[in-house]
């Protein structure tokens, strides 16, 4: 054999050794694409369901909100009924109080008279 054909076949090999390290790279490029997109979708997937929760937190968070304030708001519905209670509590007692002096005057009255008829 001569140097030529050694070196003609020695190009060919290296040629076809050549392709099949670029058929190598393409498929691995090819395998990795795939993998990176099927990691994009999986990440897409959980971003959107962590939007999905987080948007869910919020409304619930925003109802209770709403429902707090409407127990603060009859909390002090009540507050006010309480202290108009206290007062009208309190005017009945002085009432109360004036009914009691009134009738302890009257029957201290009526027992004078009668004291005074006997007497006269």
């Amino acid at each position: 054999m001569s140097n030529i054909q050694i070196e003609s076949d020695l190009k060919e090999i290296l040629n076809k050794l050549d392709q099949k390290l670029d058929q190598i790279d393409n498929k691995f490029e090819q395998k990795l694409d795939q993998i990176d997109n099927k990691f994009e979708q999986k990440l897409d997937q959980i971003d959107n369901k962590f939007g999905q929760k987080l948007d869910h937190l919020q409304k619930d968070v925003t109802d209770m909100n709403l429902r707090l304030t409407k127990v603060e708001t009859k909390l002090d519905g009540a507050v006010e009924d309480i202290k108009e209670m206290k007062g009208s509590q309190n005017a009945q007692i002085w009432a109360l109080i004036g009914v009691l002096i009134t009738a302890i005057g009257g029957f201290l009255v009526a027992v004078g008279r009668s004291v005074f008829s006997l007497n006269s």
